[in-house]
């Protein structure tokens, strides 16, 4: 495994201040502080506290992808969604990380109202979920697993479904508020995607 570099450093020091502080008590001295460097060199790698959360959310999403993929055993479109579904909703038993992502996100789609920048975040997170999902969805049609559905309105639809938990999770930090959108969208695979002989 690679050693971590001072960027990367600094990321899993921000994802922290992030997820205890929120956006509002976010500041590049409390990361610095916490990943036992300068302020100065926080902004030498970012200039603001905006290109900071930025490029934590684009690092979050490829480790997200890569943690998706470590935990399933085979390339079958229905297991990678499955697994998909798990874990961006439930966490993939760290519930409670979760919950401080959740409240994160919801925090800047707040913000993306009337921010360019957090309004940035919000689409890439959303293009991000879209894409994983279109993908899948286009290799088990290739495969003839799943029906053949218009990939990017389904893509949409399921986006919104874990957004919506998303949502659910920051404001309840239960598990429980969320079941049923998880067990929806896993429902949505098996009943409208799988072809019959699939299963």
């Amino acid at each position: 495994m690679a050693d971590t570099t001072t960027e990367e450093e600094i990321l899993e020091a921000a994802g922290i201040v992030l997820g205890a502080e929120g956006y509002s008590g976010f500041t590049t001295e409390k990361v610095a502080e916490r990943a036992d460097v300068s302020q100065s060199l926080v902004h030498y790698y970012f200039e603001t506290k905006e290109d900071l959360v930025r490029a934590l959310f684009e690092w979050g999403g490829e480790n997200v992808e890569e943690a998706v993929e470590d935990r399933v055993d085979s390339d079958d479109p229905r297991e990678r969604l499955v697994e998909w579904t798990d874990y961006m909703i439930m966490g993939g038993g760290e519930f409670e990380e979760v919950v401080e992502v959740n409240r994160v996100l919801l925090e800047l789609r707040s913000l993306a109202v009337r921010n360019d920048w957090a309004r940035d975040i919000v689409r890439g997170e959303r293009e991000g979920l879209e894409a994983f999902v279109a993908d899948a969805v286009a290799d088990g049609i290739e495969r003839g697993q799943f029906r053949d559905v218009d990939v990017e309105s389904f893509a949409a639809a399921y986006a919104s479904g874990i957004e919506a938990s998303q949502d659910l999770t920051a404001v309840f930090a239960d598990p429980e508020a969320v079941t049923a959108v998880h067990d929806g969208l896993i429902n949505l695979i098996d009943e409208y995607l799988l072809v019959n002989d699939s299963v």
